[in-house]
């Protein structure tokens, strides 16, 4: 312990595992004279950093070292940070005597605020969901769209209260820092369940949830967000989704009061929001990953279905109020973030119920309220930049739900909306028009979705059509799927949809063998001719026009691997290899 309280300590991975042992010690409430020191903390930091989120494919020295790390970062700024939290001010101030937090808050700017609504259910500045394991940079975090409390209340770290150092571990509590996201930690004997982490974080959350002091409970976000990647990631164990929500929720006290202006509401609802694309991103027609459902997937899905199942009656209050907010204040953007949100647990609610349930999730939705107050939503913003949640989630109910699909064919208001320029084939949101044909069971459906997808795929050379021919493939990817509750289907060997599929991917292959080409020709041009060929070289050539063209070629790889899957749907289509 003793090199711990020096800067750039160097331990044998002996040492280090005796630090992690004894910091579970301190951490525990029966232990007496503990004191943090701003170095020790500091170097906790620094070790599980260093260590990297290791997933175990590296040396058994290596996975050691990162377990010990990971310990010690989490029996400090979890478990100690816990009993600070519960214990007297006296015996927290006294623990936190020789622990400074940093003079400056990092308090976001009002540019980082955004809200989680519109395409993917987020504004247009909001990143795309993508897979999660890519390591990218564009994760959408719904717990951190808003500034925190304390941005807004323009609150900096200038003063050494317990709470104020709460706040400086808190910040410091990422989710690879104590394994969160390594989807391989699970089972009893993993290093999750052994260590309790997830129990701790928990308590935490309820900690700061129940504090009368508003600084103290701006903190519950820190633990929940780091519990919820972890079910994005592993949906079981002791505190897994089936548990840790039902606390969660508890703890939030969520459907107790409906209001456009309760933070702990909207932090509920983001949470599930959030949860239901990760899982169920690719039956919602948001994202490509996920396509391939296995085990565990369906299981994190069934789990999570459950807890949707039991917050409809919430979900459908929320409806019902942002719709009377709608109308007394329309450009109010509260109203329309949690609508956003409500439409896509609807969304998950419908698409990835069991095929018995089925008949009952149409009958609830409609008697619980959630699609009448849906539609007239729908009817008011169909044509907005914010709606699209709101568009997807009324196609893909009124497809999977035979309940939903007699109530919405029968309101005529919505047809004639259904009919304006704004579906037309040649509008923006063709592609919605198009399956909405489907989705209400018009005799020339599917050639009106065969024509919106043609015409797409005629037009690769437009960056903008290459964009909606990607939604359109994502939507009817969801909408097959949720055809199939109500033994339909869209995708139909030899249809007109999949021979126009078949159409766009040979138009696709010929572009990624163009652009193929034609880098090649240029890096023959460009480089001497000596060098090692080699597939990054190529990739990474020097061209004035390589970012543009590479981001144009990711797109269209994209979209090449949605319409593999879609042709996959029909028994027998072959797929052309393309890379």
């Amino acid at each position: 312990m003793e090199k711990m309280e020096f800067d750039f300590p160097e331990l044998t991975l002996e040492e280090l595992e005796c630090v992690a042992d004894a910091c579970k010690t301190r951490a525990r409430d029966d232990q007496r004279d503990v004191r943090l020191t701003t170095t020790f903390a500091r170097n906790c930091a620094e070790l599980v950093t260093a260590v990297g989120t290791n997933d175990g494919e590296e040396s058994d020295e290596a996975r050691r070292r990162a377990i010990a790390a990971r310990s010690v970062f989490g029996a400090t700024y979890v478990g100690l940070a816990l009993r600070v939290a519960r214990t007297s001010e006296d015996e927290g101030r006294e623990i936190l005597s020789r622990f400074s937090a940093d003079e400056e808050a990092e308090l976001e700017s009002q540019e980082q605020m955004v809200s989680s609504n519109g395409t993917n259910g987020a504004k247009d500045e909001t990143p795309t969901v993508v897979d999660y394991a890519s390591d990218g940079n564009e994760d959408w975090e719904p717990l951190e769209t808003e500034r925190t409390w304390y941005a807004s209340q323009n609150i900096a770290q200038t003063d050494e209260s317990i709470t104020t150092k709460l706040r400086a571990l808190m910040q410091e509590l990422h989710p690879s820092r104590v394994g969160a996201t390594i989807s391989n930690n699970k089972g009893l004997s993993s290093e999750w369940e052994r260590s309790k982490i997830g129990n701790a974080l928990i308590d935490l959350f309820e900690t700061f949830c129940a504090s009368t002091d508003q600084e103290r409970r701006a903190l519950r976000l820190c633990p929940l967000r780091v519990l919820r990647e972890r079910w994005a990631v592993v949906s079981s164990g002791e505190i897994g989704i089936d548990a840790g929500l039902t606390r969660v929720f508890a703890a939030l006290k969520f459907g107790e009061e409906v209001s456009n202006g309760n933070e702990d509401l909207l932090i509920a609802l983001e949470l599930l929001g959030y949860l239901c694309l990760r899982i169920g991103a690719d039956t919602m027609g948001v994202s490509a990953f996920s396509f391939d459902v296995d085990e565990s997937s369906a299981t994190a899905r069934a789990k999570l279905w459950s807890q949707v199942n039991r917050a409809i009656p919430v979900v459908a209050k929320i409806l019902e109020q942002a719709a009377r907010s709608m109308k007394t204040n329309r450009d109010d953007p509260s109203w329309q973030e949690i609508v956003g949100l409500s439409a896509l647990v609807l969304t998950f609610y419908a698409t990835n119920v069991s095929a018995t349930t089925a008949n009952n999730v149409g009958q609830r939705i409609v008697s619980s309220g959630c699609l009448r107050a849906l539609v007239n939503i729908f009817a008011n913003v169909y044509d907005s930049s914010f709606a699209e949640a709101v568009r997807r989630s009324l196609l893909l109910l009124t497809i999977a739900c035979e309940d939903v699909y007699q109530f919405v064919s029968r309101v005529t208001s919505l047809r004639d909306i259904l009919a304006d320029s704004a579906f037309a084939e040649d509008a923006t949101l063709a592609g919605h028009g198009a399956l909405w044909n489907f989705a209400l069971r018009e005799n020339d459906s599917e050639s009106q979705v065969a024509s919106v997808i043609q015409r797409f795929a005629d037009e690769l050379e437009n960056d903008t059509a290459v964009i909606a021919l990607r939604d359109i493939l994502l939507l009817t990817h969801a909408c097959e799927r949720a055809a199939r509750f109500g033994r339909r289907r869209l995708l139909v060997k030899g249809g007109e949809v999949m021979e126009a599929l078949k159409r766009a991917n040979s138009n696709i292959i010929d572009i990624i063998t163009s652009f193929a080409r034609v880098r090649d020709e240029h890096l023959r041009i460009t480089r001497p001719s000596d060098v090692d060929d080699d597939e990054n070289v190529k990739k990474n050539a020097e061209n004035p026009k390589a970012p543009d063209v590479e981001k144009r070629r990711e797109a269209i790889v994209e979209v090449s691997k949605i319409l593999k899957t879609l042709l996959s749907s029909s028994d027998g289509a072959v797929v052309r290899k393309s890379d």
